[in-house]
């Protein structure tokens, strides 16, 4: 009889010991299978995707060439050219920078150099998607400047004022066109006026999320504000892009930069020295 049931037990743990064997393979080969470029998440839940530079193992390098009347940028993959974005003379220069990365293509910022002014939130203003693969140039329109792209290459964000305050542009990359101005627009949110800069625009892993920082002028500087102290604050505002629907996430008295989200909320640092 003991013997038995003891055959019993070890079946039934066996049985058990096998589920669990099954479901850390399966958790173990899905975490494998991610493509590079993707967003990773670590064991504290930390997803990063801001700035990302992973393409394979391409070497992606700008060279400049100037005339009397043309400026342009040309895009190199180790080593060899495979585009060139076309540029107005400016007055400073351009700089340019990888903005985002996919598994076949990468963005690319253009921004002229020397803009003055209090300008605490900064992004790209002029934006390219250079394919890899075809070499193909597609320049992407937007109002102001762009902060971040989807995970799934769907959406873009930029901040810009209007007539009516500061905005922030969500745009439909899968529909982007030459003969278009601009993207479309997928929403347009509108910052409290109580706040005069706007920017660290950065989607959650999944897209259904999107954070965004904006900063209360000093009372010093002249602004109608609702600030009372001589100090920036800032805010952290999280929108739901399935409801649309905003809602402040935290304040703080100094300016913060959006790093990226842990289970589900935007994570941030602060920047004490910028008070």
């Amino acid at each position: 009889m003991g013997r038995k049931l003891l055959t019993q037990i070890t079946q039934c743990h066996m049985k058990k010991l096998t589920a669990i064997l099954v479901i850390l393979f399966t958790f173990v080969a899905l975490n494998g299978c991610k493509k590079d470029g993707a967003t990773q998440v670590d064991d504290n839940g930390w997803a990063t995707d801001r700035g990302a530079t992973v393409f394979g193992d391409a070497n992606i390098t700008f060279e400049n060439t100037q005339t009397d009347d043309s400026y342009v940028i040309s895009v190199l993959m180790d080593g060899e050219k495979i585009a060139d974005l076309n540029q107005t003379w400016p007055a400073d220069g351009y700089d340019v920078s990888i903005f985002e990365s996919q598994e076949d293509a990468v963005y690319i910022a253009v921004n002229p150099t020397g803009l003055g002014g209090f300008i605490l939130y900064t992004g790209a203003q002029n934006l390219y998607r250079v394919d890899l693969v075809t070499t193909s140039v597609e320049k992407l329109n937007f109002e102001g400047f762009a902060t971040d792209i989807s995970d799934d290459g769907a959406s873009l964000v930029s901040f810009y004022q209007d007539e009516t305050g500061l905005k922030v542009g969500v745009y439909d990359l899968s529909k982007n066109s030459p003969e278009l101005p601009n993207l479309p627009t997928k929403k347009v949110y509108t910052v409290s006026s109580d706040f005069f800069q706007a920017g660290e625009g950065l989607f959650s892993p999944d897209g259904k999320y999107l954070a965004y920082a904006s900063t209360m002028a000093p009372a010093d500087m002249g602004y109608e504000t609702a600030n009372t102290t001589n100090d920036l604050i800032t805010a952290i505002f999280v929108i739901d892009l399935t409801k649309g629907t905003q809602v402040e996430f935290a304040r703080e008295d100094y300016m913060v930069n959006i790093e990226g989200w842990s289970y589900g909320n935007p994570v941030y640092e602060v920047e004490k020295d910028a008070k």
